[in-house]
C-alpha cells in the first residue's frame, strides 16, 4: 500500500508514478451522482501534496516535476467532473441541484 500522509513519499520519480496511478484509479473511481465530499476532499488534499513538496523544496528545479505532476492531476479530475456534469440534461441538473439543496436544509 502506498502512504499518502508522508509528503516525502513524493520525494522520487518513481514513488510519484506509484501516488499518480493511485490518484487516477481513485478519480476514475468516483461516482459524480452521489454527495462524496469527503472522500473527494480527500483526493484534492493527495493532489495539493505534489504542489507542497515542491514548496518544501524551496522550488529547487530539481522538483519541478511535483508541480507538473500536480497540474496534470488535477487537470485531470477537472475534466472527469466537468465531462459528467456535461453528460447531464438540463433536467438531471435541477433535480441533482434540488436534491442538494434539501440536504442542506
Amino acid at each position: 500500500n502506498v502512504s499518502y500522509s508522508n509528503n516525502f513519499a513524493w520525494s522520487t520519480p518513481t514513488k510519484m508514478a506509484e501516488q499518480m496511478k493511485a490518484l487516477k484509479t481513485d478519480i476514475d473511481s468516483l461516482n459524480f451522482d452521489i454527495q462524496q465530499t469527503q472522500r473527494i476532499g480527500e483526493i484534492k488534499d493527495r493532489m495539493s501534496q505534489l504542489q507542497n513538496n515542491y514548496r518544501q523544496h524551496s522550488y529547487n528545479t530539481k522538483y519541478l516535476y511535483c508541480m507538473q505532476a500536480f497540474k496534470t492531476i488535477q487537470a485531470y479530475f477537472d475534466i472527469k467532473q466537468n465531462l459528467y456534469w456535461a453528460s447531464k440534461t438540463k433536467e438531471d441538473r435541477k433535480r441533482i441541484l434540488e436534491e442538494l439543496k434539501t440536504q442542506i436544509q
